[in-house]
């Protein structure tokens, strides 16, 4: 079983991190060994800290590169030009394509966030949110400014988004048959920005 680290270090690293991105999914980081990891994919323990120094290392590395991963495509989408219901559809249908394409790596996430409030992650994802809230936050505030939706807390603007978003991908983790298409996410954004209520409704509200 044992692999030359000089061999192929992309093909070796790689595999390392599809594994562990796997078995840190679907069981959680405590109850992942590195003697389950290695097993898998094919290599030696001192293959694995070589490249990521121990279990947390790896962990860290796996959870830098999906926070990285998802914060260029929020950039990307505050970048474009267009009004807030094109740029927040971008960005709905490029995370519904994340997900779809690396459901591994959202499970991943969503067992870090369900994990022990000081387990292995949570100062990463304490920024990751609140990178996320910044760059939602600037979206939204240039969209007030220029009279796109009406002023509001930027902050639950946000988490309101974000948890729509979630729960869809959420969906679809636990049920593939759930689709996360173009569709599904204009059908998302229509409802954040119009909501669910008729017109009746709205003009009662404001009465």
């Amino acid at each position: 079983m044992s692999t030359n680290v000089n061999s192929d270090n992309s093909e070796i690293k790689q595999r390392l991190i599809q594994v562990a991105t796997r078995l840190f999914a679907s069981l959680g980081y405590t109850s992942t060994s590195i003697s389950m990891i290695v097993s898998e994919a094919g290599v030696t323990k001192p293959v694995l800290y070589y490249y990521f120094g121990s279990k947390k290392g790896l962990f860290d590395a796996l959870f830098r590169e999906y926070f990285s991963d998802f914060i260029a495509i929020m950039q990307k989408a505050i970048d474009m030009d267009g009004s807030l219901r094109k740029k927040l559809t971008t960005l709905t249908v490029q995370q519904f394509l994340y997900c779809r394409s690396y459901p591994d790596r959202f499970r991943f996430v969503f067992q870090t966030v369900i994990g022990p409030s000081q387990g292995p992650g949570k100062k990463e994802f304490n920024e990751f949110k609140r990178l996320m809230g910044e760059k939602l936050g600037s979206m939204f505030s240039k969209a007030v400014t220029t009279g796109q939706i009406l002023p509001h807390n930027l902050e639950l603007l946000g988490l309101s988004y974000i948890g729509m978003v979630h729960m869809f991908m959420m969906k679809h983790a636990m049920d593939q048959d759930f689709e996360l298409s173009e569709k599904s996410a204009a059908f998302l954004v229509e409802l954040f920005l119009n909501g669910v209520g008729s017109e009746t409704n709205r003009q009662e509200q404001t009465e």
